[in-house]
């Protein structure tokens, strides 16, 4: 069997406030002690508070949403409203039918569609597409027999929850899973340290459990904690190129991360974030048959 391929979020800037070391460290907090799942850290961790937005809602237009003729009055309206308010852009966000028509219309429009309408496939749309594609790749080499064998998923269910079309409940299963798989890689990473180096580890993840989560994340910038993190990547890495089925997994922890860094970049507001993590979905779409996805993203 073929070594599988590796992926990272490239393209996000590393800084104090890394997601990728903050859920790391989270998961080895979690070895031995109870802690809420990726969704409730994330919470406890948060600290901004954004303005409430204010909704208005246009005309309705009284015509099939997917015709070309109805999304092209859309952008034209979009733009009088960019005129209107005297902003430089907006941002429209569609579901897939409408998406590909309106990138149709502004690739080949006036201008201004282009350097003033920045189009946006839903984020919706787009999690439950990527859900498919992990469900693809992973749910024939055994991932639809934990979630079974588990119990996090009935057997009349597994086919929605593989696919993502059952969205709630597709997350919430990968989320789980992974973070299992997670919790086994890294018991086995300390079981086989040498004692001294052992005790030391777990000492860390004492440490920063007992931060979590007022001084979580000034924790993770002591030398010791980047210390221990970066020796288990290292581990991780070796262990990849000695066992192709540990390297399969692993990539579906890193697939699984790459969902949830999107769905912070969406609900944190996080647009380096969020465009960092859809341009590294956009292989998976290609590799999995995604094509349609894959090319109007692209544009």
């Amino acid at each position: 069997m073929a070594a599988p391929m590796l992926i990272c979020v490239c393209h996000i800037v590393q800084s104090t406030n890394d997601p990728i070391i903050a859920d790391e460290a989270i998961l080895l907090a979690k070895i031995d002690v109870s802690l809420p799942g990726w969704t409730g850290c994330n919470q406890l961790l948060s600290k901004d508070s954004h303005p409430l937005s204010v909704i208005g809602y246009l005309l309705v237009i009284d015509a099939s949403p997917t015709d070309k003729s109805t999304v092209n009055a859309i952008l034209e309206k979009s733009l009088d409203i960019v005129n209107s308010l005297n902003v430089s852009a907006v941002v429209l966000v569609m579901d897939q039918a409408i998406y590909a028509k309106a990138q149709e219309i502004r690739w080949h429009g006036c201008p201004e569609f282009r350097n003033q309408l920045i189009n946006r496939l839903g984020e919706f749309h787009t999690a439950m597409v990527f859900l498919g594609t992990v469900g693809k790749r992973f749910g024939d080499a055994g991932l639809r027999d934990i979630a079974i064998e588990s119990g996090l998923v009935a057997e009349g269910s597994n086919n929605g929850v593989i696919s993502g079309h059952h969205y709630n409940r597709s997350v919430r299963c990968h989320k789980i899973i992974s973070e299992a798989i997670h919790q086994l890689q890294i018991q086995e990473y300390v079981d086989q340290l040498p004692t001294a180096d052992s005790e030391e580890v777990i000492a860390i993840m004492e440490c920063i459990y007992d931060s979590f989560p007022n001084t979580f994340l000034s924790c993770l910038e002591t030398n010791s904690v980047k210390h221990c993190l970066k020796q288990y990547e290292d581990y991780v890495k070796i262990r990849c190129r000695q066992n192709d089925m540990y390297a399969f997994w692993t990539s579906y922890l890193q697939v699984v991360e790459l969902l949830l860094l999107f769905l912070r970049g969406t609900r944190e507001g996080n647009w380096e974030l969020h465009s960092a993590t859809v341009r590294d979905m956009i292989p998976w779409f290609f590799a999995y048959g995604r094509i349609n996805y894959q090319s109007i993203i692209l544009k």
